[in-house]
């Protein structure tokens, strides 16, 4: 409306108020966010994290690098850090730590929770710049960038140049936070347990999850 509108009043010409239509990061950004309600709706997105919880999440440390590396594996198909991070992975981390005794509640929450959730808060910014589509953001600073020199930035180019540095975080920051705000658990044996009872609860991947998975890898 706001677009025939100025229109309509001669504020813009036609073709600069639809111009940015041609464009294709805008369509990019639009297509990432489909992505990233049919992880959620289709449950395709928890299935990814408790896999990762059951096979290394044994140990708190273990835990943490879990959820950080499946947080980063949906970067690129979810463009929205607080979908990834407050619509997925919150719920998950709660319920783990509340089945690892950790609770802020009863004023457990040193015992796992608290670093767990400062890990997974501080290594959701680093996955949000691996990737054109991790964060709406991105495809802003690329328009900006061939504004300003001419320099088209596609999504290889980026995760290219991301790729390594944010590797290199993703293994470092969460053993940094370890060490200088150590969870006074050191072991999670819960944790994979409650991941595989929530796998055997969601049962075999449904069609809709096969479609989302087979959809995501072929357009990647």
């Amino acid at each position: 409306m706001g677009l025939g509108a100025s229109v309509l009043t001669k504020t813009l010409t036609f073709s600069a108020a639809f111009s940015a239509f041609g464009d294709p990061i805008p369509w990019l950004i639009a297509l990432a966010f489909f992505f990233a309600r049919g992880f959620i709706k289709t449950g395709l997105g928890n299935r990814i994290a408790y896999q990762f919880v059951s096979l290394f999440g044994s140990s708190s440390l273990g835990l943490g690098y879990s959820l950080v590396f499946s947080e980063a594996l949906l970067a690129p198909a979810i463009p929205s850090v607080s979908a990834r991070a407050g619509g997925i992975f919150l719920p998950l981390v709660k319920s783990l730590c509340v089945a690892c005794g950790s609770n802020v509640g009863d004023g457990t929450e040193h015992k796992l929770g608290s670093w767990l959730m400062l890990t997974c808060f501080q290594t959701s910014v680093i996955s949000s710049s691996m990737f054109l589509t991790a964060m709406a953001a991105n495809p802003l600073s690329a328009t900006l960038t061939f504004n300003t020199i001419q320099q088209t930035i596609g999504w290889t180019d980026w995760a290219k140049a991301a790729i390594v540095p944010g590797l290199i975080s993703l293994i470092v920051v969460p053993f940094i936070l370890y060490l200088i705000y150590p969870p006074t658990v050191k072991s999670s044996p819960d944790a994979p347990i409650l991941a595989r009872e929530k796998l055997e609860k969601m049962g075999p991947m449904t069609t809709n999850e096969i479609i989302m998975a087979g959809t995501l890898f072929l357009t990647v």
